[in-house]
């Protein structure tokens, strides 16, 4: 017989479940030169992705939907076309490369190989130059006691519908 649902206390009860939705900004300009970082503006095809997934989303009806992007413009233009109420959240910025950033991973381990080494060593605790790692970017994130309807981090974007009500412990 298999456990009931609610027997097991590491996992609430499906009522406190939140619906997630997560998509990918559109392809960037950088994206089509293997560069990392910066504040491309889409592609035509991240624009035509853009495009269906705003169609795609706003004909899920989803009652209270708001889109919470970063402050690039490829996850606001990625969000253009999504019917609701925008907030512009940079705390959901990806990694700021520093030095590196606008540069391709083959540009980094031939000018900067020790830094490249490095990266690939320890992505997690790895800091670019005059930038971030990805504790630094995530600890942020994590300590916020956000309830939004939708999520639109730039390396990431994504969606996910929230109980207004919740609130993080």
């Amino acid at each position: 017989m298999p456990p009931c649902p609610n027997s097991c206390p590491m996992f609430p009860p499906a009522e406190h479940f939140n619906t997630i939705y997560l998509s990918r900004h559109g392809e960037s300009q950088n994206n089509l030169h293997g560069k990392i970082g910066g504040n491309a503006d889409l592609s035509e095809r991240g624009e035509r992705y853009a495009k269906v997934l705003g169609s795609f989303i706003t004909s899920l009806k989803l009652p209270g939907l708001k889109v919470w992007m970063t402050q690039y413009r490829r996850t606001q233009q990625t969000a253009e076309f999504i019917e609701a109420p925008k907030h512009i959240e940079p705390a959901l910025g990806e990694i700021c490369a520093g030095d590196h950033d606008g540069m391709t991973y083959e540009e980094i381990a031939e000018n900067f190989p020790v830094e490249f080494a490095l990266r690939d060593a320890d992505k997690l605790c790895y800091r670019y130059p005059n930038g971030e790692s990805l504790g630094c970017v995530v600890s942020p994130f994590l300590s916020q006691n956000l309830s939004p309807s939708i999520l639109s981090p730039s390396n990431k974007s994504m969606f996910y519908e929230a109980d207004t009500s919740f609130k993080k412990g």
